[in-house]
């Protein structure tokens, strides 16, 4: 399964949905799990089968009755995925992920988080990169 990842021009049939929140709050993930409610009639249908991973990403999984926590990493990581470091935001620019579904589409746009522990000056600039991107 594949989706157009360019921005294009918007028409009066797509829905565009700019993701922003807190670095870590699940943004991508998000963008993952979207992915696999398209692909998959039901749950126990994805629970069954592969995984669809459209962008890099980690998250933790808690056990609940070992309190054990457990760094999950899918996909293939790449220059604007950085996956690896707690706390810095993981996409290090916008991208669009186009789905066309019936007679329209929808865009999600994925960002960096807001709140990176990299500081005031990369927040400043991760600000002026989304609004420059949308």
């Amino acid at each position: 399964m594949s989706f157009n990842r360019r921005g294009r021009e918007s028409s009066e049939t797509d829905i565009n949905i700019l993701l922003l929140g807190e670095t870590g709050v699940g943004k991508t993930t998000f963008v993952n799990a979207f992915v696999n409610c398209l692909f998959y009639d039901t749950l126990d249908d994805a629970l069954k089968s592969e995984l669809q991973v459209l962008i890099p990403s980690a998250f933790t999984v808690t056990d609940s009755e070992t309190f054990e926590s457990t760094k999950i990493l899918v996909g293939t990581p790449n220059d604007n995925e950085n996956c690896e470091t707690d706390g810095q935001s993981s996409t290090q620019l916008c991208r669009s992920y186009i789905f066309p579904i019936g007679n329209r589409s929808i865009r999600l746009i994925d960002g960096p988080g807001v709140g990176d522990t990299r500081g005031v000056d990369h927040e400043a600039r991760n600000f002026e990169h989304i609004l420059s991107y949308i």
